[in-house]
């Protein structure tokens, strides 16, 4: 009896961390067997949730327990997605009726009607956790749901994000490039794009997004950085570099310059690289 009585507090121990669930394995892991599990459930200490997935019938709710159900039914590995992030921190003024999961590997397990399971989108995005679950940085989050959040929400959300800390300035300065210039492009454009966004960033945070660029952004940027090394470090040059910053963003999104092709800026990089080799041998 006193056995029972060890295993029955690991085990709520363990579940009210996990907003009232264990599974079966996190269980094992901790020296309760299976076996002990399903004994609970059948005295009342647990409710069997689904198929290796219990609940301690009283745990405290919480506005997150659907989303910790649907990730343990979902599997390992499992991450929510698009507006079901953006409903952990009331972003966007979203309510979905379902919880949005990305199932990593392919299943045929039905879910109930609450959540709804997707493959991984083609491009992989970051992954952290919030309040304990896993889920895409809020950032791609955002970007996750255009096409099906209007864009007013989305930049609105993206703002709120930023006062709130969710995303960074570095993430900031994609949000507003991708969703006020609309799709991403491919291509050409969408290095200019990219440098456009790194050039909107502060120093202290330049280099980190620079090393995030296409490499034919990478040498651009280089480029342009040597030769700015003869502006004097002052605060009031830090401004002026601010202000010009800010403007060419604008003008890039309003169309009121052109961008330069990726393949041309890589040819002026190769011809003046050639030129210094040669100033150099000669």
């Amino acid at each position: 009896m006193a056995s029972a009585v060890k295993y029955r507090d690991l085990v709520r121990e363990i579940a009210l961390g996990e907003y009232g669930f264990i599974t079966t394995q996190q269980a094992v892991a901790a020296g309760v067997p299976a076996v002990e599990l399903r004994k609970l459930a059948g005295r009342g200490a647990l409710i069997n949730v689904a198929y290796g997935i219990y609940r301690v019938p009283d745990a405290p709710e919480s506005p997150f327990d659907q989303f910790a159900e649907a990730l343990l039914r979902t599997g390992d590995g499992a991450y929510l997605r698009g507006d079901s992030v953006l409903a952990l921190f009331g972003l966007a003024d979203v309510n979905p009726r379902k919880v949005r999961v990305v199932a990593p590997k392919r299943t045929r397990a039905k879910f109930p009607a609450f959540m709804t399971v997707t493959p991984p989108p083609r491009e992989a995005p970051n992954l952290t956790r919030y309040e304990g679950l896993l889920a895409m940085r809020v950032a791609d989050a955002i970007l996750d749901c255009r096409g099906r959040i209007e864009p007013t929400r989305l930049r609105e959300a993206a703002r709120d994000a930023r006062k709130e800390g969710l995303v960074t300035r570095a993430e900031y300065a994609k949000l507003r490039l991708e969703l006020e210039a609309g799709a991403v492009e491919s291509g050409p454009a969408a290095d200019t794009h990219a440098y456009t966004e790194a050039m909107s960033l502060s120093a202290s945070e330049f280099y980190e997004a620079g090393m995030n660029l296409p490499p034919s952004v990478r040498k651009d940027v280089a480029l342009r950085l040597l030769e700015s090394l003869e502006v004097s470090d002052d605060d009031s040059v830090d401004q002026a570099w601010t202000a010009e910053i800010g403007s060419r963003v604008d003008d890039l999104l309003s169309g009121n310059v052109q961008a330069i092709p990726g393949e041309e800026v890589l040819a002026r990089i190769d011809a003046r690289l050639a030129e210094r080799e040669a100033a150099r041998n000669a």
